[in-house]
């Protein structure tokens, strides 16, 4: 048991799960919830230098999933067309956020997906990314201002907003990553935040043993809900947070993994709509039957982000 938690100090510590994934096996590793600030954390030595270079290598894809492992792995481009989609719903949750006249940092951008559906709304975009094929990608396909840096390398420059999406759950000490992000960030301006949500309805909702065993991983060292999320910033120096709900994974995905105890095929990747085996694509009873799939399946994603209980947190402070 660790002495204390890595974030508050406090010793008021509860095992939330004892196993994670890494890569294809499962191995012990305790998970922690401290009980004063609810910070959720894995109880594992970090190296810093060792952690950059898990990165900037390309090691962390080993941890995922074999067919996201393999889109990222080949080519830059089917990542950027695979997460597309995904992006472009991100933006839908957030375009009211941004005017014409912003600059716009995106740390921990990959192959800029987000920033290229987004240079056309704002001033400037300008992204950071640690693994070089996606830095590559990005400048030479897309054309975007995006360097091989880490928050801490890049000149104290100031930007209106800057966007970190599924990237916090990754960094060893948040409370220096936000401390950097906020020297950057222009008086009164926003820092938009994507993580994993701790209160992710296979686990509050479901309690899916299986699921927790997938679900924490080794590139994942903490995990936040709205408390803990917003302690933090409010410790960093942040005025005000508000939150925004967001379900990506579907109705199909919560039954497969309650029924069976793993996901299905069909929705390891895009995971949001209601997928059927290709074999079935061409039924007329099914082409007929997709409207009631596809409408339940919106009902119950929107009914989850009214209660709160969603996979994705989003987080908007401003400075």
């Amino acid at each position: 048991m660790p002495a204390s938690c890595k974030i508050c100090g406090s010793t008021n510590l509860d095992l939330k799960h004892n196993r994670i994934r890494d890569g294809a096996k499962e191995v012990d590793c305790n998970v922690w919830r401290c009980i004063d600030c609810e910070i959720v954390f894995l109880d594992m030595d970090i190296d810093e230098h060792q952690l950059l270079d898990y990165y900037k290598d390309g090691h962390f894809r080993d941890s995922y999933l074999p067919d996201i492992k393999d889109a990222e792995s080949k080519k830059a481009e089917k990542f950027y067309s695979l997460k597309q989609p995904l992006q472009e719903s991100r933006l839908n949750s957030l375009r009211d956020l941004f005017k014409e006249d912003m600059e716009v940092l995106d740390v921990g951008c990959a192959t800029a997906g987000f920033l290229n559906l987004l240079k056309d709304l704002v001033g400037r975009v300008k992204g950071i990314e640690l693994y070089r094929p996606h830095v590559e990608y990005a400048r030479e396909n897309l054309g975007l201002d995006v360097e091989m840096k880490n928050i801490n390398d890049i000149a104290e420059e100031k930007f209106d907003v800057i966007c970190t999406f599924q990237v916090m759950e990754h960094v060893a000490k948040p409370v220096y990553f936000l401390s950097q992000i906020y020297k950057r960030l222009k008086d009164n301006g926003l820092l938009i935040i994507e993580v994993p949500n701790i209160d992710d309805p296979l686990i509050s909702l479901y309690d899916v043993t299986p699921y927790k065993d997938f679900y924490f991983m080794k590139p994942h060292l903490f995990y936040y809900s709205e408390t803990s999320i917003a302690s933090l910033l409010k410790k960093i120096g942040f005025n005000s947070v508000q939150f925004r709900s967001f379900q990506h994974y579907g109705l199909m995905n919560h039954l497969c993994w309650s029924l069976t105890g793993e996901t299905s095929t069909a929705t390891k990747v895009g995971g949001g709509g209601m997928s059927f085996p290709s074999k079935y694509s061409d039924s007329p009873a099914l082409e007929a039957i997709m409207p009631f799939f596809e409408e339940t399946n919106k009902k119950y994603k929107t009914m989850l982000e009214e209660q709160r209980k969603t996979d994705t947190l989003l987080v908007i402070a401003r400075k």
